[in-house]
């Protein structure tokens, strides 16, 4: 494919269309902005050849006018020299160059035109290349957030997952029922002491009620 083709594909390629097929879209946008750069490059590089080549011709236009100018002095020279047959070779000759002049000035004329486009073309791709570098850093930025985004709902999600915090309602439900174990235990305990203190307090009353039979029966006898 030539330079001027493949930078008319690139032109007419929709950036965000191929982006929705590439599996790696930032990779897929920075590699198309690198190939209309490398386009960019070779299509100078032939702009510079081209203007070149204008040139060249340009000189060799000249060159001619200037030899048929000389060929007719010296035609006029012979002239007044009384040498015709060297006038007519001279004439004949600057004739030729004139003819030659007139074709490297039409050659000329084509190769500025074909500079021209090339210019054209040219100021088009640099216009086109930093539409794309924008098109490119805004996909960049798109993806990124996406990806933050993706990375984000993620962390979200499992923050949120149930099975999270059914792990807390167990670890809740295990707590609540050793505390509950303890205050059976205490429980447990109080209600031996109160046991003992009542059959302390029982004991105590039957010691009493004794005393008092013993000091019955002593005033009776």
């Amino acid at each position: 494919m030539s330079i001027l083709k493949k930078i008319g594909t690139i032109l007419r390629a929709n950036l965000n269309d191929l982006i929705d097929r590439a599996a790696d879209p930032e990779k897929m946008a920075n590699q198309l902005v690198l190939d209309m750069e490398e386009a960019l490059k070779r299509l100078k590089t032939q702009v510079a050849s081209a203007i070149a080549d204008r040139n060249l011709l340009e000189e060799k236009a000249r060159q001619k006018v200037e030899e048929a100018i000389d060929w007719r002095n010296k035609a006029k020279l012979a002239v007044d020299k009384g040498e015709d047959d060297l006038a007519r070779e001279a004439l004949r000759r600057a004739r030729a160059g004139e003819d030659e002049a007139e074709k490297y000035q039409k050659e000329v004329e084509t190769q500025a035109k074909e500079v021209d486009k090339l210019k054209s073309t040219l100021g088009e791709l640099t216009v086109k290349l930093e539409e794309a570098r924008g098109k490119r850093d805004m996909i960049v930025a798109q993806v990124r957030r996406a990806r933050i985004a993706k990375e984000v709902s993620g962390i979200r999600s499992s923050a949120v997952d149930t099975a999270a915090f059914d792990a807390f309602d167990d670890l809740e439900r295990k707590v609540a029922r050793e505390k509950a174990e303890v205050q059976a235990l205490e429980e447990l305990r109080n209600t031996g002491m109160d046991n003992r203190l009542r059959q302390l307090g029982a004991d105590d009353e039957i010691e009493a009620e004794l005393k008092a039979l013993k000091e019955a029966n002593k005033k009776e006898g």
